[in-house]
């Protein structure tokens, strides 16, 4: 928990002190035979919101500096008791999760934002705004659900009259979802994204929602109270691969089952702010306690972990096949294929090929949105405008059974009024505006991002990530035969 920063020393000294032994509570089960809270980390700051990044194999999590100014960064562990400083003055991120695309989301609680970093060996790659609302109090903990939503809390610290939770859907649109909290604080779901939690920092408890199948919630509940007469209030919290809540506050991290049972009680000397799952195998627990981050061995791993073992899983099996025949329209089968311009055209029967071999041109839009479909080429900009996407003013919009993005919500109404053919036709006509046939990263090979772009021989070139943007322009000509769309100009 955290509140404007002439007031963090306050608060902690507040948190502090609401620290008492909590009742007599065995450890959970989950908790590895023998194991012990061991000391990775310590500094003057305040710590919160950790996350472990798999790739990396390192653990972040943020702190909070008292004086004048105050200040915030995110710290990178890269050892026992060896902090790297990843992102300074991170205007008050504080709760973290690792996104589904493998960035670091941040609720900022300074800046008003939802924010996003990509992971880069000496701080962000890049920094998002996926949102940003001056009318926010202070984003303060974020999660995302197995289907792209993010849900993130906004409480009221100064009046506890106006908090809310939010849902941003994966088309950056923003949704109030409740405000019957006097002041939520932590927030997690369920593994399979049904069920929402929420930590009220007032009532000292924790609350659920049902999740609706458009990612509102329903009628919430009171879900778990230990009981202790420790009121340390509830904050930061985390979830195992068997669905066991770990709820932060009250004395130390509770231990709830999914149907809200206690399962057992780790206690901590220091008021405990957040808590994660890490390590290579998720089996680690990694709490954030005042100014100490311990780490604590485990028989289970963390739930982010076993969802993540599960997309790989389902990343393995093949792709199902989905193309629209240029010709006839109808759904496309994959031993009707011909090469065309140098990439593959799949057709429902094997006399389409004859019929479309007659006049190509005739049916260019109808390829182009086939080539969409099948990811052989790539979006890059606003197909209406030409103009740059972002994650803040970018809209979704579904056309020829694809979802593409335009610029702004202008051109989203002026898509939604066409029908059929002509709302296609808007979109896939021309690629010049809006698509590369460039889809991977020369330098990599990797999928690659709009927002790394650079020109060479009057060519735009996109690139992954700004270490293959820098070694291109180091060296272009080692990577130039990687690129397609140079390949098209020498043959015209």
């Amino acid at each position: 928990m955290i509140s404007r920063p002439r007031r963090l020393v306050c608060t902690i000294l507040f948190l502090l002190a609401a620290v008492v032994s909590a009742r007599a509570a065995e450890l959970p089960s989950t908790v590895a035979k023998g194991a012990r809270l061991v000391e990775v980390f310590s500094s003057a700051a305040f710590h919160e919101g950790p996350t472990w990044d798999p790739v990396t194999g390192k653990l972040y999590f943020t702190a909070f500096f008292g004086g004048d100014p105050a200040n915030q960064q995110i710290i990178r562990l890269d050892g026992p008791g060896k902090g790297t400083v990843w992102l300074d003055k991170s205007e008050g991120v504080n709760g973290t999760w690792l996104s589904l695309d493998g960035r670091l989301l941040g609720a900022q609680a300074y800046g008003h934002r939802l924010m996003s970093y990509s992971f880069g060996p000496r701080g962000p790659g890049d920094a998002r705004a996926l949102a940003v609302n001056m009318k926010w109090h202070q984003p303060n903990d974020v999660c995302q659900t197995p289907n792209g939503n993010i849900y993130f809390t906004d409480p009221d610290f100064a009046n506890k009259k106006t908090s809310k939770v939010y849902l941003m859907t994966p088309d950056r649109k923003i949704r109030l979802i409740i405000q019957d909290m006097p002041l939520p604080n932590g927030v997690i779901a369920s593994n399979d994204g049904k069920v929402l939690y929420v930590g009220d920092s007032e009532r000292k408890m924790w609350r659920s929602y049902p999740i609706k199948a458009d990612g509102t919630t329903g009628a919430g509940k009171d879900f778990f109270d230990p009981g202790t007469k420790n009121m340390s209030p509830p904050d930061g919290m985390t979830i195992d691969a068997l669905d066991n809540l770990y709820f932060t506050g009250r004395g130390g991290v509770w231990v709830a089952s999914r149907a809200g049972k206690p399962v057992g009680f780790i206690p901590t000397k220091e008021f405990c702010a957040n808590v994660t799952f890490g390590g290579a195998d998720g089996k680690t627990l990694y709490l954030t306690c005042n100014t100490k981050v311990y780490s604590l061995a485990m028989t289970v791993s963390g739930g982010e972990h076993a969802v993540r073992a599960k997309r790989k899983a389902a990343k393995k099996k093949p792709k199902e096949f989905k193309a629209t025949c240029p010709v006839l329209g109808e759904p496309a089968a994959q031993d009707a294929m011909v090469m065309y311009r140098g990439k593959k055209l799949y057709f429902c029967c094997q006399s389409c090929p004859d019929i479309f071999n007659v006049s190509p041109n005739v049916y260019s839009t109808a390829v182009h949105l086939q080539w969409f479909q099948t990811e052989q080429i790539a979006q890059v900009a606003c197909p209406l405008k030409g103009h740059g996407l972002d994650d803040v003013l970018s809209v979704a919009v579904e056309v020829g059974g694809v979802k593409v993005k335009v610029c702004c919500a202008g051109c989203a109404k002026k898509l939604k009024l066409l029908k059929g053919d002509k709302k296609v036709a808007a979109v896939f006509a021309k690629l010049d505006k809006g698509f590369t046939v460039q889809t991977k990263c020369p330098v990599s090979g990797k999928a690659i991002d709009p927002i790394y772009e650079a020109t060479y021989q009057k060519h735009k070139i996109w690139f992954c990530c700004p270490k293959c943007h820098k070694a291109f322009l180091a060296n272009p000509k080692k990577y130039i035969a990687k690129l397609p769309q140079l390949k098209t100009a020498k043959k015209k």
